[in-house]
């Protein structure tokens, strides 16, 4: 594919370029091309307000600060206090976009449900070849779920998620643990690829309140 070959390519040349001369190289000044791909990537805008680190030895890596994903002052927007991503170098090398490591840390959302009970969430349109990943971890979440025909809102705080995810259009799984209401639940979550029809997904939900 052009587009992940270009972007493999563009990456390579940074990093060697940073590993000749670390003490020159400002990622600040790469923002824009940072958040052009990231937003081709995952289909929605990305703004990077912090700073950017890249780094080649011992393993390609970036890491993004102060992140906001999604329309700009929509409830559905992401932001993140960071986003570290670790690449295969193989992969990367091969023109291919796989991840051995995503951690994203501090992440704040909103998911609703319209009144007609579809999922209130921005259109995303994704890449041919979206980004494969084998570890992906989510540490100190905070996610608000709202029903607007109930105009009931849940808060799933000290949120965490650890799995993979084998394109950002899925399949996907993984497991965690969140707090609401004062109560600690635990679940396992899997999904199926996403498509014109939607996705399957198996959500298993645990307390210890609530056997």
């Amino acid at each position: 594919d052009v587009c992940s070959s270009d972007l493999a390519i563009a990456l390579i040349l940074a990093l060697l370029a940073a590993l000749v001369g670390p003490h020159v190289v400002n990622w600040n000044d790469h923002r824009a091309f940072f958040e052009a791909e990231a937003s081709r990537l995952v289909g929605l805008s990305v703004r990077v307000s912090g700073d950017i680190d890249a780094a080649i030895l011992p393993i390609p890596s970036v890491t993004l600060r102060d992140i906001a994903i999604g329309p700009e002052g929509k409830a559905s927007r992401l932001n993140a206090r960071s986003l570290r991503i670790e690449l295969g170098l193989g992969p990367l090398m091969r023109g291919e976009l796989r991840a051995t490591e995503m951690r994203l840390v501090a992440p704040q959302f909103s998911v609703g449900l319209a009144a007609n009970g579809q999922i209130d969430w921005p259109p995303v349109s994704l890449a041919a070849e979206t980004l494969s990943i084998d570890r992906l971890s989510i540490e100190s979440g905070r996610i608000a779920l709202t029903d607007a025909a109930s105009q009931s809102r849940v808060l799933l705080d000290q949120f965490w998620f650890q799995g993979e995810v084998r394109s950002l259009a899925g399949p996907f799984r993984g497991k965690g643990e969140f707090v609401m209401g004062g109560g600690l639940y635990g679940y396992e979550i899997a999904a199926g690829r996403f498509g014109p029809e939607g996705s399957r997904i198996k959500l298993n939900l645990r307390t210890n309140e609530r056997p």
